[in-house]
């Protein structure tokens, strides 16, 4: 769900444009250190291929549009730095380009789907525990729940 420019306050708006910009930083300089610098081509096919997946939309309440979201999807794929890197660039390239949300709300959409969205699969192993036999299937369960929900 993309949020449109003029939706939210201009105090929520930069806060969250704030806090968007330390989770990105964080990731940022989590995935410098655990990716080679070869993983940069991983990351511009699966960014093209989650913005090619998110272009079809439908209209939610008060100018609000939904779609697919690939924060999930990354977060399995390339992992939880990555794929808030991955979702970013896809976020802005969806607000510059087709202005779908919105610049000023952009902080608030980068923190909705790539931050919740890449770090759900982590979370969700967190809540399900160790992966012995019996909670790979509570894993699988969460997973596909939070790929449906985020």
């Amino acid at each position: 769900m993309h949020i449109p420019d003029g939706y939210l306050s201009p105090e929520v708006s930069i806060l969250m444009g704030v806090v968007s910009a330390v989770f990105l930083f964080w990731s940022w300089r989590k995935a410098k250190a655990a990716y080679p610098k070869s993983f940069a081509s991983l990351l511009a096919v699966s960014s093209a291929f989650v913005f090619v997946a998110q272009m079809i939309n439908f209209p939610i309440a008060y100018g609000t549009s939904g779609h697919l979201v690939g924060g999930a999807f990354l977060s399995v794929v390339l992992g939880p730095y990555a794929a808030i890197l991955s979702m970013t660039i896809v976020l802005l390239m969806q607000a510059l380009l087709f202005a779908d949300g919105g610049i000023s709300a952009l902080g608030a959409n980068v923190f909705n789907m790539a931050v919740i969205g890449g770090l759900s699969f982590f979370i969700i192993r967190l809540i399900a525990g160790k992966t012995d036999k019996g909670s790979r299937f509570t894993i699988g369960f969460l997973w596909l729940l939070g790929f449906l929900l985020f």
